[in-house]
């Protein structure tokens, strides 16, 4: 089951690849040329050799590599954002196929060579680009790197014989666990057990689907026919398409926005029939960039303030709102040192966290996440809950919630605050509400979903969805 799962993963970036030659006559290396692979390359390697971030390391690789502004166009960009995503997740697989035909070894994991022999392995085996265009660019990389030039020769026999009969030792040697980091592994072995675990694994190597949330009262069945996509149960579209998200109908408009159906569950169970609340209801959107939740809130009426720490992020915020015709109070400020001058209806934490349910659109947590991490991580949550409970209205609900599968930031979190916090209580989640299956309620009844839950679309297939925890708190009366 887990190879199967193996395999579909590798399916879809060369699908991707394919539709992306298909959508011009100009020949694959006017398309996604010398550029793109150079992007690929330097944000593979800002990621796992500097810890940066996955959208950072692919702005920053832009701006280094791309001669103007202009340089790429949104095809290639999506070239090379298909190479750092491959390379990223099945990095430890291409790196024991490539070091199979290197008989003196490898120069080591940090230099230039290894991410331009990475790069081009997964432009081999998992994108089916051309051998001739992989190599060559491959090969004048490393050519023009001081730390790689000796090494080009090299790098063209490796890569020729990756071209020759690499797939075979890939399939071999490729497994979901050995992609995941062992301690993230082991971790996920307790919380869910060996078989679950396992499954976890496999599903978050896949390539997610894209999902959209839809504006309130827009004609969902029409919206859907319009885009090409499924109605999930949860009340998201899932595109069954990889057109540009820019070119997509309604996108100027306004009508929609790129969200996980996973990560629209915190504002779906805030808006619900359980929670009840009144319209244009104050409430507080914690932790709110990129913005997907606040445009949930706004949209549904409610008078909503967005607070964050990050300018850059809040920026991204204000410009998705302009193109929704949305409006809310947005607010740059640390949460552990700002107070509001009045009391909310309700808040939404969605709180920092390992984001260990996200590796489907974040690879790069792989490479830059580390357990010691974690203990952090779950202070700072303890100290954001202690805060957003006393900005609480008597009887005001609080939804807590992470993007990870990690249960210490999840259930044990909401325990522990619960077990320190008089006048706070939680609420039991109705989950069929919220379209979500009987085993993404967990024992307390907060939502608990993973990667490798399905749900059914409208052609009745598997739908993945993130890793997410939600749980329902309520402040009382008195």
């Amino acid at each position: 089951a887990v190879r199967g799962a193996d395999l579909r993963a590798r399916s879809v970036p060369a699908q991707a690849y394919r539709c992306l030659m298909a959508r011009s006559s100009e020949r694959p290396k006017a398309i996604a040329g010398q550029s793109a692979r150079d992007v690929a390359v330097a944000a593979f390697r800002l990621i796992t050799t500097d810890g940066q971030s996955l959208d950072p390391a692919f702005t920053s690789a832009i701006a280094r590599h791309a001669r103007s502004s202009d340089d790429l166009s949104p095809r290639d960009r999506a070239f090379a954002r298909a190479i750092l995503l491959a390379s990223l997740r099945h990095a430890n697989a291409l790196r024991s196929v490539l070091e199979s035909y290197a008989a003196k070894g490898l120069p080591p994991r940090s230099g230039p060579l290894a991410a331009i022999l990475t790069s081009a392995a997964a432009q081999l085996l998992l994108l089916d680009v051309p051998a001739h265009a992989a190599i060559n660019v491959a090969v004048s990389q490393a050519q023009s790197h001081p730390k790689s030039a000796r090494f080009a020769k090299l790098a063209n026999a490796i890569l020729h014989r990756v071209a020759e009969s690499g797939a075979e030792k890939f399939a071999d040697l490729h497994s979901a666990e050995r992609e995941i980091p062992n301690w993230m592994f082991q971790r996920w072995t307790t919380f869910y057990g060996e078989d679950q675990a396992r499954a976890i694994a496999a599903a978050s190597l896949a390539q997610a689907a894209l999902d959209l949330t839809l504006k309130p009262r827009l004609d969902v069945a029409a919206a859907s026919d319009r885009l090409g996509a499924d109605v999930l149960p949860t009340g998201s579209l899932r595109l069954n398409n990889s057109s540009s998200v820019t070119e997509l109908e309604g996108y100027e408009a306004g009508d929609w926005w790129v969200q996980d159906t996973a990560a629209a569950l915190p504002a779906r169970l805030l808006l619900s029939d359980q929670v009840n609340l009144a319209p244009g209801a104050r409430v507080l959107d914690l932790c709110a960039a990129p913005g997907g939740k606040t445009a949930q809130l706004a949209a549904a009426g409610m008078s909503v303030t967005a607070l964050d720490k990050s300018e850059a992020r809040l920026e991204t915020l204000r410009s998705n709102l302009a193109r929704l015709r949305l409006s809310a109070d947005v607010v740059t400020a640390d949460a552990l040192d700002w107070s509001p001058q009045e009391s909310f209806d309700a808040i939404l934490l969605d709180a920092p966290c390992s984001a260990t349910g996200t590796l489907r659109r974040h690879p790069d947590i792989l490479h830059i996440r580390t357990e010691e991490q974690i203990a952090d991580l779950i202070r700072l949550q303890a100290k954001l809950l202690e805060r957003a409970a006393g900005w609480l209205k008597p009887g005001g609900h609080l939804v807590y919630c992470t993007c990870s599968l990690e249960r210490d930031e999840g259930e044990y979190q909401v325990a522990a605050f619960l077990s320190r916090t008089p006048g706070m209580m939680r609420r039991p989640v109705d989950i069929t509400e919220l379209g979500l299956p009987p085993n993404a309620s967990s024992t307390k009844k907060d939502v608990r979903t993973r990667p490798d839950f399905t749900l059914t679309g409208q052609n009745d297939g598997p739908v993945g969805l993130d890793g997410f925890f939600v749980s329902w708190l309520q402040r009382s009366e008195h």
